[in-house]
């Protein structure tokens, strides 16, 4: 009897081109590749290049190693045309130059190091850095010389211009909080967009953003991106997010239902929008498409969890109230991801990225959260396919289980607004207001200060070249 290869080892052994010299290897990646080719859940694959696939075809032609080189290309492809099997699954194949690491920000290791603890500091000082090489991570996906070649098609809605795009937005941009009014230039159809951004009040400091194109004849459309769980002292709706991970009635549901207003308005003043969201973000723009299905175009999600109960029945009641309104959901995550498997209801299609893992996932501590965050689609996918989430405790459970941290991070919310305030709260509005608020402006003045220093110390040379 041979041993199958499960499906993240199958894909990994591909990946890294592993067909080894064992025949037992080679015949249990045989075996597991029919196996998953006949399964019930139509795994379709989608690759960086061919060649796996073609290793696979030569492999299964009998055709040794060796005597790749001696085939003519003509020749090659007619082996891998004829393995019909494997040449019916596939969905897309991706090739890229993958994305030049952005520049980590410079600046002074004490500032940094206070950013961690101060909102003040983090937001004069670092998002706006961070936020500039999220701008240089746009410009490398307009000038990257990206291919798709569609090899089978069957998604229109499927681009990867627009995951690439609604990615940065949702997983990079939305952390950062974008300033009311604050310009961006977005890749859409290969060209630059300028989009405004608008800062929608959810609750308790929590905001979602809205990026609408500068120019009204634009076709691009407009955007609305959540983020998800803030992790770090100085992060605005820090206890916020927390407590909405651990909502009993459903993630993030309390903190859609307190902003559920200002969504809808936003939305009816820029209609047919595209919503996007990392993690609990993900969980956030679902809610916000069922509840506004005429006003939304389509949901792309990554990294997210199930959305509450009571949300996925209206959903269903979508299918039969409005089937032609219901607008298209996606969700991407890693394979390795164990957040998807949280949630209620899962809604949708869900796809798993499948791409090599490098040296941080390994490690023990960080492993989870190093595989949540990292991008998916801004690096050489290697293979997509449909998934099927299954919660991994049942409703009565994850209930049970989640409401004893709820109520614990909401009664730490609400000690928190009574001594420090939120972090748009005026500054009397808590005990140690005025201290928060005094440090803000000395905060601000000094960092000021150090910007025109340093503008006046620039040479000449680089501020007219600037």
């Amino acid at each position: 009897m041979v041993n199958l290869f499960s499906w993240s080892q199958f894909s990994e052994t591909c990946l890294r081109g592993e067909l080894k010299s064992s025949a037992l290897d080679k015949k249990t990646l045989s075996k597991s590749l029919d196996v998953y080719l006949k399964t019930e859940l139509k795994i379709e694959l989608s690759l960086s290049a061919a060649k796996i696939l073609k290793r696979y075809a030569f492999h299964k032609a009998g055709i040794k190693s060796g005597q790749q080189k001696n085939l003519s290309s003509l020749k090659a492809c007619q082996v891998f045309e004829n393995y019909n099997e494997l040449l019916g699954k596939i969905r897309f194949e991706f090739e890229s130059l993958g994305f030049v690491k952005p520049i980590k920000p410079v600046g002074s290791k004490t500032m940094t190091w206070l950013s961690i603890f101060s909102s003040s500091i983090a937001n004069k000082h670092w998002e706006p850095k961070i936020k500039a090489n999220i701008q240089k991570l746009f410009d490398q996906a307009y000038k990257i010389n990206l291919i798709n070649k569609v090899v089978f098609k069957k998604d229109p809605h499927i681009e990867l211009e627009k995951l690439i795009s609604l990615e940065l937005v949702g997983k990079q941009l939305a952390y950062f909080n974008p300033k009311e009014g604050e310009r961006f230039q977005i890749p859409f159809e290969g060209s630059m967009v300028e989009y405004e951004a608008s800062e929608i009040r959810l609750w308790m400091g929590m905001y979602a953003y809205g990026f609408k194109p500068v120019d009204e004849n634009e076709k691009a459309p407009p955007i609305l991106a959540f983020s998800g769980t803030r992790i770090g002292l100085s992060q605005r709706g820090f206890l916020a997010t927390l407590a909405a991970d651990f909502d009993p009635r459903g993630v993030g549901y309390i903190a859609y239902a307190r902003g559920k207003q200002n969504i809808t308005q936003w939305l009816e003043q820029n209609k047919n929008a595209l919503v996007t969201g990392h993690s609990l973000g993900g969980a956030l723009a679902r809610y916000t498409a069922i509840d506004n299905p005429s006003l939304v175009h389509g949901v792309f999600s990554f990294n997210a969890p199930g959305i509450s109960a009571t949300y996925g029945k209206k959903w269903d009641e979508l299918k039969t109230r409005l089937p032609h309104r219901r607008p298209h959901m996606y969700n991407f995550h890693h394979s390795e991801d164990k957040v998807p498997t949280f949630g209620q209801r899962y809604i949708g299609k869900n796809y798993q990225v499948i791409c090599s893992v490098e040296k941080t996932v390994k490690q023990r501590f960080t492993a989870q959260y190093t595989i949540h965050n990292k991008m998916l689609f801004c690096r050489k996918i290697a293979i997509l396919c449909k998934a099927n989430p299954k919660p991994s405790l049942s409703l009565k459970m994850q209930r049970f289980v989640g409401i004893i941290p709820f109520i614990f991070f909401i009664s730490l919310l609400f000690i928190n607004r009574a001594l420090f305030g939120l972090y748009d709260s005026r500054p009397y509005a808590s005990v140690f207001g005025p201290l928060r608020w005094v440090w803000r402006q000395l905060i601000t003045s000094q960092l000021a200060i150090e910007q025109l220093n340093s503008e006046y110390l620039q040479p000449k040379g680089a501020a007219t070249a600037a």
